[in-house]
């Protein structure tokens, strides 16, 4: 729980930000571009994958829920339980890698902030079950 809610303290960082301050446009030697994540973004991404909310078998989760491995997949966020959340947060983090251009569309779009307010909800359920049980 503890590296989770380090993930969740962002929360307020998505919903404020907008593109130009996540990343910016730089050419490489042969003119192609690329973007230049900010340390703020990349610390992000540093920290889920440190924490328990990641999701190493992502996509055979997405597939036993039958949500789709493209962008129609942030459209789960705010019905998903705790496990197919982890899930597409995960998938989000690690498709850059063979989607470059995944990350901005998630800033864009907001699907960050999304997974975190619908992780904090998730979470004072939880609490809430837990205190009521006792």
């Amino acid at each position: 729980m503890k590296k989770e809610s380090e993930i969740l303290r962002f929360r307020e960082y998505f919903r404020k930000i907008d593109r130009k301050s996540v990343y910016k446009w730089q050419k490489d030697d042969v003119g192609r571009l690329y973007p230049i994540y900010s340390l703020y973004f990349t610390e992000f991404i540093d920290r889920v994958c440190r924490s328990d909310s990641i999701d190493y078998h992502y996509i055979d989760t997405l597939k036993k829920y039958n949500v789709p491995l493209n962008f129609e997949i942030s459209d789960y966020i705010e019905k998903s339980n705790e496990e197919l959340l982890n899930a597409i947060l995960s998938y989000f983090v690690f498709q850059e890698y063979s989607q470059e251009g995944i990350w901005r569309f998630a800033v864009e779009f907001k699907v960050f902030y999304k997974i975190l307010l619908r992780m904090t909800e998730l979470h004072k359920k939880n609490e809430l079950h837990k205190s009521s049980s006792y």
